[in-house]
């Protein structure tokens, strides 16, 4: 999988730390997993097969990271299924000592207010994620994608919901940062505070894989036209020293490029 195109600065020191992941088997999941232990931070994953308070008290976690929560990585507004609910993890936080909760919300969600008898939270609320690694055929980038490379015409609405759309090596940066950060207990906004509209990223997948035939917007119901653009507020991000990097134009071309490769494996 490519690795960062812009390398952050190293967070504060992750190595020797213990974290917890409710949901490792998702796109984010999977990812922050992988960063985390190249950074020397011990994984542990909650599973159906141990209770999360039972994994909780045994490793005694410095955070628990609940990246399933409201994740919408497509432009269908779905959430996939999580296995624990945030109240779950909050109470589970509560009887374990120092544990954090970092809780992960969208942008197109109206902001939380972060109770302040709840300081051990922290929410990141993420714009339209994407990037090597997703492999949710209803992502817009990955359906598309895989029509593209395959000589197939995708069904497109109209194309004009707009979205803060957010590389997926950036956004496990932001998680990287709140765990590390000395303060939890705030909301940050994890996207690049400007919005692409999906015939924008669309029209540049269309490009990259070197389709010929104009793409045609409009084919099918248009589900996020009416939706408001949800545009990350930076002042979070700031706070916690995170910028995003990649460029969609840069984090595009890395996904065609991995997705290519992924394709011509399974062929």
């Amino acid at each position: 999988m490519p690795s960062m195109t812009a390398r952050h600065e190293q967070p504060g020191s992750l190595e020797d730390r213990v974290v917890v992941l409710t949901s490792p088997a998702g796109f984010l999941g999977f990812a922050l997993r992988r960063r985390l232990s190249e950074l020397g931070t011990a994984v542990h994953c909650a599973s159906d097969g141990e209770p999360l308070l039972e994994l909780t008290r045994r490793v005694r976690p410095h955070a628990i990271v609940h990246c399933g929560v409201g994740v919408i990585d497509d432009v269908s507004g779905e959430v996939a299924p999580i296995t624990y609910e945030l109240e779950e993890v909050l109470a589970v936080a509560a009887q374990v000592h120092g544990a954090r909760v970092l809780a992960t919300d969208s942008l197109s969600s109206p902001e939380p207010t972060v109770d302040r008898r709840r300081a051990h939270l922290t929410v990141l609320r993420l714009g339209a994620v994407y990037g090597p690694g997703q492999n949710d055929p209803e992502a817009l980038v990955t359906r598309v994608l895989d029509e593209f490379l395959s000589g197939a015409t995708p069904m497109l609405d109209s194309g004009t919901g707009l979205f803060d759309w957010v590389y997926i090596d950036d956004v496990v940066e932001a998680y990287l940062r709140a765990t590390a950060h000395p303060r939890p207990g705030r909301v940050v906004d994890v996207g690049r505070g400007r919005i692409n509209s999906v015939a924008d990223i669309v029209t540049m997948l269309a490009t990259m894989t070197g389709r010929a035939v104009p793409v045609q917007f409009g084919g099918s119901p248009d589900r996020t036209a009416t939706r408001p653009p949800a545009r990350a507020d930076p002042a979070g991000a700031r706070r916690l020293s995170w910028t995003p990097h990649v460029h969609p134009m840069r984090g595009l071309a890395l996904t065609v490029d991995w997705r290519r490769e992924h394709r011509e494996r399974r062929l």
